[in-house]
């Protein structure tokens, strides 16, 4: 479902406007503790746009975790700049060690 075209600010940068789309958000590992939940939808009309929201939605913990997560849309890897749809499944990967 595409909502009304809104405008979304980032702190000290200019208004972006955004033909946004409903997406899902999954979490998993330390980003689901930081975040204190697995799954979120956001009205968003890219990775980098949905990631900002989810910043300002979720504890300070969540955007420094995010720094050093993979961020996968459908199953692939993607860049910050991928434009997201209605329906589309954003996944946040945090590191993972073991031996």
């Amino acid at each position: 479902m595409r909502s009304t075209t809104r405008r979304f600010c980032s702190r000290g940068a200019r208004c972006l406007e955004s033909a946004a789309e409903t997406a899902s958000l999954r979490l998993f590992g330390p980003a689901r503790e930081a975040a204190g939940r697995a799954e979120d939808s956001f009205d968003a009309g890219s990775v980098e746009e949905l990631l900002l929201l989810a910043t300002r939605r979720y504890p300070p913990a969540f955007a420094t975790l995010l720094q050093h997560c993979r961020i996968w849309v459908n199953g692939e890897e993607v860049s910050l700049d991928r434009t997201i749809s209605a329906n589309d499944e954003v996944a946040v990967i945090p590191p993972v060690s073991g031996g």
